[in-house]
């Protein structure tokens, strides 16, 4: 991925910290910050706007269309989904862990 990043040392008291590496082609790549960005509301109704630069890719299965990555890079915040409605309507997958007590327990 070739896209602008934007930030800095957290030396410098920036908001959003990225961590840079100078390259072998001299660019600098951002390498490490922040991951999640949370800029929040708080009233009788909260309202929260959220940024996920690098989203968890270890599972198999996830499929991740890179927008995350541009919308980081354009200092796009989304709507947080506050609402159980809201989370339901975005779901992807939906997975139930049953807990059975009589497990047997390693000793």
């Amino acid at each position: 991925t070739n896209l602008p990043a934007n930030g800095g040392s957290e030396h410098y008291g920036v908001f959003r910290t990225i961590n840079y590496h100078h390259s072998e082609k001299a660019l600098h790549t951002a390498n490490g910050g922040d991951a999640y960005i949370a800029v929040i509301e708080f009233g009788e109704e909260p309202v929260a706007m959220v940024s996920l630069s690098y989203p968890n890719a270890t599972q198999g299965d996830y499929a991740e269309d890179g927008s995350a990555a541009a919308d980081a890079s354009d200092m796009k915040l989304r709507s947080a989904l506050l609402k159980r409605s809201d989370i339901l309507q975005h779901l992807r997958k939906r997975e139930e862990l049953i807990y059975h007590e009589n497990v047997s327990k390693k000793p």
